[in-house]
């Protein structure tokens, strides 16, 4: 049923992948999300994929716990309507 639907395979492949890094975020950064740095914004480069934000923290770790975090809400069933 899928494989015809190039579409919905491409959708399930990329919710993988979120959901994948969203479960290995620890293993995938060199940093803490909450690590406050010296360097502050900084463009991106092979140490920072994204670059910095103005507290010198690295925005690709963030986006990764962010994306972590970002799931744990849409999946909690506390929080869904009746």
């Amino acid at each position: 049923m899928y494989r015809r639907n190039r579409a919905a395979i491409l959708g399930l492949v990329l919710v993988g992948l979120v959901f994948f890094v969203a479960i290995f975020a620890a293993f995938l950064t060199p940093y803490e999300p909450w690590r406050i740095g010296f360097e502050t914004i900084r463009p991106p480069s092979k140490v920072h994929f994204f670059g910095t934000d103005d507290l010198g923290r690295d925005i690709y770790t963030r986006t990764l716990f962010g994306a972590r975090m970002s799931l744990m809400v849409g999946y909690s069933p506390r929080l869904r309507p009746p």
